[in-house]
């Protein structure tokens, strides 16, 4: 296992043949790191992982409905998430919590016009295609999405940004994510 290797001090696809996505490798390992390898360990990470992951989806939510709709989004997730209720801790649970913060961070960059989350939306739309290579598909629809939402009808209360600004903001987030 390449999380192994890194404990070991070697580079994952440098050490070994490997064809995934790096970022679960250094996600296991840093769990390792702490608490010591074992498969309870990783069991437990998978569902602090889902745990994030419904939070994510709450906070989402409660950007876009509020915080009646976003309690039945978060309790939805965990309780129809396949990694909340057994070990399927597999590439695709890693990437999609990353999805889902990424998700929340666009909307919020949206709403509040903050180059902040303009960074943070592309870090974690980076840690997501790190995690599984699909993970990148939402980099083009993201990109347009900051371009034109400003072009689009938007609610009044949503604020108004630089779209130049908010497109570095993103790809410096993107690059930092690496």
């Amino acid at each position: 296992y390449n999380a192994d290797l890194l404990r070991q001090g070697k580079v994952p696809m440098v050490d070994s043949v490997e064809m995934k996505a790096p970022g679960s490798f250094f996600i296991t390992w840093a769990a390792w790191s702490i608490w010591g390898r074992s498969l309870n360990v990783l069991e437990c990470l998978g569902v602090a992982w889902s745990i994030l992951a419904a939070l994510g989806i709450f906070f989402t939510a409660r950007a876009l409905f509020g915080p009646k709709h976003a309690f039945v989004a978060g309790l939805l997730y965990v309780v129809y998430s396949p990694i909340s209720d057994d070990m399927t801790v597999n590439y695709n649970a890693w990437m999609v919590c990353a999805y889902i913060w990424s998700a929340f961070f666009v909307v919020m960059a949206l709403k509040r016009g903050k180059l902040g989350y303009f960074v943070l939306c592309g870090v974690t739309l980076t840690i997501a295609g790190l995690c599984k290579r699909q993970g990148a598909v939402l980099f083009p629809l993201y990109a347009l999405l900051i371009w034109v939402a400003p072009r689009l009808g938007t609610p009044n209360d949503w604020a108004r940004y630089n779209r130049r600004y908010a497109m570095l903001g993103f790809f410096v987030g993107l690059a930092s994510g690496f």
